[in-house]
């Protein structure tokens, strides 16, 4: 009548059952839609990838920048690539971002003002053993003041600086 699809008995010198062809068969096509699933999404996170590189290229770096995006006792890198900056006198703003992580951020941050003579308090909040963001708020005896909010973001990290100086 039908085929019959019960296995093969092992042959003499073989210990392994053979499977049946149509067996074979769903497995192979498994595999491939499997593959053909799943390599959308691994284009897609490289073009995602690709893009947010192109956007953080666009941007001008601290370095090359003509206006200061930060008067000049904010510490910044050369490298940080500024989103945008408003300076209002003795008070501004800026978003920038930087390719380090967020811990080494915090820690040029705090490391810069102590040593100018800034009283600096760190409060770091984490998830899984990762610090997610950290704030800084940096005082001067001067009349200096800054409140760095560091988070992760596509490009690495990034900073939202908030400064006000009393002349």
């Amino acid at each position: 009548m039908g085929k019959d699809l019960t296995p093969l008995p092992p042959e003499a010198g073989d210990g392994e059952r053979k499977r049946p062809a149509r067996h074979r068969a769903w497995i192979w096509i498994a595999l491939w839609c499997g593959a053909f699933l799943a390599l959308p999404g691994v284009l897609v996170g490289l073009l995602h990838q690709q893009k947010a590189r192109e956007y953080a290229a666009s941007l001008t770096t601290v370095a090359r920048r003509e206006a200061p995006a930060a008067p000049e006792w904010v510490p910044l890198r050369g490298d940080y690539r500024v989103h945008e900056a408003r300076l209002n006198g003795g008070a501004g703003n800026a978003v920038l971002l930087a390719a380090e992580p967020i811990e080494d951020t915090a820690e040029y941050f705090e490391r810069h003002w102590q040593r100018t003579g800034f009283q600096v308090s760190k409060n770091l909040m984490s998830h899984d053993q990762q610090i997610s963001t950290a704030i800084l708020n940096a005082s001067h005896a001067a009349g200096r003041f800054a409140l760095v909010t560091l988070s992760r973001s596509e490009h690495g990290t990034r900073i939202e600086l908030a400064w006000s100086e009393k002349k």
